[in-house]
């Protein structure tokens, strides 16, 4: 149902990179190195010794395993939900370029879209913290 169009333009590319910027410098100010909180500490422990939590969400426990090779657990819980975070906004940046055809106004819009989720306090801050 989607309309086919070419490679996004190199200034929809430009913008998206500084909306995705400005969303890592926000995020920056609330990146927790520490678990705060029950889950978070738990996944943490999970991830450090090798069992399954309480609530056992395989993809986010196996990412986190990734993540964690490189990273202590928290760190690498946080990174993981900060990546996803600017994974879902890429994605849905694209998505709205691509509902209404290969125009300058639809890849404003899908910007101007990115940029309101990206600084959204909501977004920002649990992007930055060991979101289950």
């Amino acid at each position: 149902m989607f309309i086919q169009q070419g490679p996004p333009s190199r200034f929809f590319r430009f913008a998206l990179c500084g909306i995705i910027l400005l969303c890592l410098i926000l995020s920056g100010h609330f990146f927790e190195t520490f678990p705060n909180g029950w889950d978070q500490a738990e996944y943490a422990w999970a991830i450090d010794d090798n069992f399954l939590p309480h609530s056992p969400y395989f993809l986010y426990y196996l990412l986190g395993e990734l993540f964690s090779i490189v990273f202590a657990a928290p760190v690498a819980l946080t990174l993981l939900s900060l990546t996803s975070a600017i994974v879902a906004l890429v994605a849905m940046a694209l998505l709205f370029r691509n509902l209404k055809g290969a125009s300058l106004a639809s890849e404003v819009a899908a910007l101007c879209a990115a940029a309101l989720m990206g600084g959204a306090f909501l977004f920002v801050r649990q992007s930055a913290t060991q979101e289950v």
